[in-house]
């Protein structure tokens, strides 16, 4: 029964009722979680969640365990210094990545790059990045994405190009001296009286 505008009565038995439905619910969303973090933890490279602010700074509010694989990091380190990953990117590359961020905010485009940074302990890397932004209600812009590892293939890459240009040079080098003894050869024709066939 009402007893005021503000305050209702229920009997005990709905209460605990209520109570029990509020307490599955709550068991519900922990086993999502649960699952999702296994999802993103078990996903080869590294989820995460980009913002940039309305007021132009960046923030890092989600990164899967990946991070630990690439970045050398813990998850948290990554959360509490959205600057440390950035610090990592190799020189030549940051007009880049910082480049095609705009880009892709200014557009709301997914964004998709390949850069390099050196981790913690000193290794070079390949990474590559893809994300869809978001527009949120407050103008700032959401990035939800992975990042994967890719010195493997890059290596590979490097390594095919520098096969083909040693290919290529010597295509060249027998093609001059094809023509060089193509060029000895018709010189001497020219010298032989009567006809070579």
């Amino acid at each position: 029964a009402m007893l005021s505008e503000h305050l209702i009565t229920i009997s005990k038995a709905e209460y605990e009722s209520m109570q029990q439905r509020i307490e599955q619910s709550q068991s519900a969303v922990n086993s999502l979680e649960k699952r999702l973090h296994g999802l993103a933890d078990n996903v080869p490279g590294m989820i995460y969640q980009f913002c940039l602010n309305s007021d132009g700074t960046m923030s890092i509010p989600y990164v899967s365990s990946g991070c630990q694989q690439i970045y050398e990091l813990e998850p948290h380190c990554i959360q509490e210094d959205s600057q440390v990953t950035g610090s990592m990117v190799h020189p030549d590359d940051i007009a880049l990545l910082e480049q095609t961020i705009m880009e892709s905010a200014q557009t709301l485009q997914k964004w998709d790059l390949e850069w390099r940074i050196k981790t913690p302990s000193g290794v070079e890397k390949w990474l590559q990045g893809f994300s869809q932004p978001e527009l949120q209600a407050d103008n700032s812009i959401v990035w939800y994405g992975c990042i994967i590892d890719i010195t493997q293939r890059k290596q590979t890459e490097i390594e095919l190009a520098q096969i083909n240009e040693k290919l290529e040079a010597k295509i060249q080098e027998k093609t001059l001296e094809l023509q060089l003894s193509q060029e000895r050869l018709q010189r001497l024709a020219d010298k032989v009286p009567g006809m070579l066939y």
